[in-house]
């Protein structure tokens, strides 16, 4: 199981404007072809690391009225290159086949109604929503969710660990960690005010 670190240099002229109108610092990782739960929001700093490892857990839900996914069944440790089936009684057997790098989940449902899919992955020493479904898995069909190594950097006000976006309206920066678990960024900028740039590596001296 890997552990992933992204250390992000902020220079100082960049630090005060985005703590005084409430931004946040948020990290999303892409999966399938989209980018869509903020895997975690925090204060900013002239120095910041975020760390996460890939250890996951799966079940079904269904949206509530108000948009919240209901539990459908107890989640389920998963791993890369595993499987679980929905059952036709609406329980979750356990994950089978043999653990991988591929990144991909396979999902199949056997339950007798559509199914929205639900990945959490420890944060720590607890648990984080890490994927929802878009859309509700077919009755008899198979899913396979990919996940991929970049993630996406940017500063929010709203955005929360575990919430769901679908814009960034700020500017945002892509790290990608093919062929290693430890990246370096930098924000910097000669004015405040947020209109620094994003940058691969540490801040210039």
């Amino acid at each position: 199981m890997h552990t992933y670190t992204l250390d992000i240099g902020i220079g100082p002229s960049q630090c005060e404007w985005p703590r005084e109108n409430q931004y946040k610092l948020c990290i999303m990782r892409q999966i399938n072809d989209r980018y869509i739960i903020v895997r975690q929001g925090g204060d900013i700093h002239e120095h910041n690391t975020f760390e996460w490892s890939e250890e996951f857990q799966v079940f079904w839900g269904n949206l509530s009225p108000t948009g919240i996914l209901l539990e459908g069944c107890s989640p389920q440790p998963i791993a890369y290159g595993q499987t679980v089936i929905v059952n036709g009684d609406s329980s979750m057997g356990s994950a089978t086949g043999e653990p991988d790098n591929s990144g991909k989940f396979t999902i199949i449902n056997k339950y007798s109604k559509e199914v929205r899919v639900r990945i959490n992955t420890k944060e720590g020493d607890s648990w984080t929503t890490y994927y929802v479904s878009p859309a509700e898995v077919a009755v008899g069909s198979t899913t396979v969710i990919t996940s991929h190594s970049s993630v996406k950097i940017w500063f929010e006000v709203k955005a929360k660990t575990g919430s769901t976006t679908t814009e960034i309206i700020t500017e945002s920066h892509t790290v990608g960690f093919e062929g290693t678990t430890s990246r370096m960024i930098s924000f910097k900028g000669d004015k405040s005010g947020g209109s620094g740039k994003w940058i691969d590596g540490p801040l210039p001296e």
